[in-house]
């Protein structure tokens, strides 16, 4: 296997785990919405939240990486890629398809993010506590999946 191939197993190896880096943020996302709607409040409820807050601040760190590693290696192919579209369809098609679902994957985050923010103020209201216990960056801000790649 030369070179380039073997460059090319790396970015569908990245963008593979990417999909399941952002298909657990999501399932965390909406886990958390699930307990924001929940009869459950307070401080009770806090601990797991800060958790889970903690697991996904985590991934998208991993994430984070991810995309510095496949942009770093992407732009050494690049040129490649130009040169050699045709020859190299399937596997572009492939990783057009893994960005495809990632990004849906990013959509729905963001979605889920907003609805889970209107929800975190009302139900914690009662108890500062709580809420001062819950990480500080909820959105998760370093959250990058948005990158635009040229494939």
């Amino acid at each position: 296997m030369d070179s380039f191939l073997i460059k090319i197993k790396i970015l569908t190896d990245i963008l593979e785990k990417k999909e399941k880096y952002v298909e657990k943020i999501f399932n965390l996302t909406t886990n958390i919405r699930t307990i924001l709607l929940s009869k459950i409040k307070g401080e009770e409820v806090s601990g797991i939240l800060t958790e889970m807050y903690k697991e996904k601040q985590a991934l998208i760190d991993e994430v984070i990486k991810s995309d510095e590693f496949f942009q770093t290696t992407f732009e050494k192919l690049d040129s490649v890629f130009e040169k050699n579209a045709v020859l190299y369809k399937s596997e572009i098609k492939y990783m057009q398809e893994k960005i495809k679902i990632i990004m849906d994957f990013d959509s729905k985050i963001r979605i889920e993010e907003k609805n889970n923010n209107m929800l975190l103020i009302p139900a914690f209201a009662s108890n500062n506590k709580a809420i001062k216990s819950l990480p500080k960056n909820l959105v998760a801000k370093k959250y990058t999946l948005n990158k635009k790649v040229k494939i």
